[in-house]
């Protein structure tokens, strides 16, 4: 005679074949749900990078100089690749590349300035004259763009399951220094 509580051998086979339903819903959740955090996480370390490059950028242009070739060594340094030519992007965010650093000198009215002057010396020279102050660099703003044309079109995100996010667009703007001087 059978126990009550002693499953049958159908039964068994049953219970067995719901576990492994359960398991497989249960796996495909959490799955998807890892992905997902995942994928915020790589989004979230994209956004930070963006204001770290910015703020780097603003910052290593107001001491150095404003020629061609000073703005590519800062366009460099703010994606963290110190005396590497061409294009380079930051590491681990492919996306963020030195040429999407723009940099911008303005004069006392946050407007860009005219023409730039040749050094930084003729810098001080422009904002002591009157006649000059369109020419005078009284601040710098960096910021991180997918073109160098204005208006600044933010940096886009792609995530693994094909979904474009734009990154906030970030701006920074500091009173100019030595300006290589």
């Amino acid at each position: 005679m059978r126990s009550a509580i002693a499953p049958t051998p159908r039964a068994s086979r049953l219970q067995r074949g719901a576990a492994a339903l359960e398991f497989a819903l249960v796996i495909g959740a959490f799955s998807a749900l890892l992905a997902g955090v995942t994928e915020m996480g790589r989004y979230l370390y994209m956004w930070n990078t963006v204001q770290e490059v910015t703020r780097r950028a603003a910052r290593l242009a107001v001491v150095s100089g404003f020629s061609a070739a000073d703005v590519d060594t800062v366009q460099h340094h703010a994606v963290f690749h110190a005396g590497e030519g061409g294009t380079v992007s930051v590491p681990g965010a492919q996306s963020i590349t030195s040429s999407q650093v723009r940099l911008r000198y303005l004069d006392s009215t946050m407007n860009e300035v005219d023409s730039l002057p040749s050094d930084s010396v003729d810098n001080l020279s422009a904002c002591l004259d009157g006649a000059r102050q369109g020419s005078c660099i009284r601040y710098v703003e960096a910021s991180v763009c997918r073109t160098q044309a204005s208006p600044c079109v933010p940096v886009e995100f792609s995530s693994l399951f094909g979904v474009t996010l734009k990154i906030p667009p970030s701006s920074v703007r500091m009173a100019a220094e030595s300006l290589g001087r």
